[in-house]
């Protein structure tokens, strides 16, 4: 070892959780950026497909309305429209759209396996923590603690989603007309979920150890 160049041995146990806590942090802000880069892609999807998705959905509503919910009021019910236009599609049915489908789950899977690694993530953050004596502002993870339920309380296929709103982050999604105002839950759920989690991980950033 050159002189002047200390081992994570030789730190004060201090500068060592420190340095590891550096670490949590870092993989935090890759975290965001995934977050952020889904959200963008969506944003800019939705922008220029909305219409068209929605008009896949109602119009498989409306052919097949005996088989498929009336509404898309939680992800499991999309699911079943998307399946059926799958089923469709296998027994040679042009069903209009029906890509449209395919790349929204498509953003939806994206989130799911972003959310996996956020909750791998947050669980060895608190096996960390639960070793450190004291904590500059306890309150903070008070606060990741809260939102972490928060998430985990709506993050689920069958989470009814038709009175979510978001007005202040999601305002793209109000370019939905009138006549599919019932979809708002539906599309806004997804960006919803991706800002809760970006929040989680600038959460992280605002953790800090304090000196025993």
């Amino acid at each position: 070892m050159s002189v002047g160049v200390l081992s994570s041995l030789e730190l004060s146990e201090f500068h060592k959780k420190n340095h590891e806590l550096s670490a949590f942090k870092r993989r935090a802000k890759q975290l965001f950026s995934h977050f952020s880069e889904l959200q963008c892609d969506y944003t800019d999807w939705f922008q220029r497909r909305q219409q068209s998705f929605l008009d896949a959905i109602k119009g498989l509503q409306f052919g097949m309305s005996p088989l498929l919910p009336r509404d898309v009021s939680n992800m499991a019910k999309f699911k079943v429209i998307l399946d059926m236009a799958r089923k469709l599609k296998r027994v040679g049915r042009r069903v209009g759209g029906e890509e449209k489908l395919e790349q929204f789950i498509s953003f939806w899977t994206t989130y799911c396996s972003l959310k996996e690694q956020l909750d791998a993530f947050l669980k060895d953050l608190g096996n960390f923590l639960s070793g450190i004596a004291v904590l500059r502002e306890p309150k903070e993870k008070q606060t990741l603690d809260k939102l972490q339920t928060d998430l985990n309380s709506i993050y689920s296929e069958t989470y009814t989603f038709t009175s979510l709103h978001n007005e202040r982050d999601n305002l793209f999604m109000y370019r939905v007309i009138v006549a599919d105002s019932s979809f708002l839950g539906f599309v806004g759920y997804l960006p919803y979920l991706i800002g809760m989690s970006s929040k989680i991980c600038y959460q992280v950033l605002r953790i800090h150890i304090a000196k025993a």
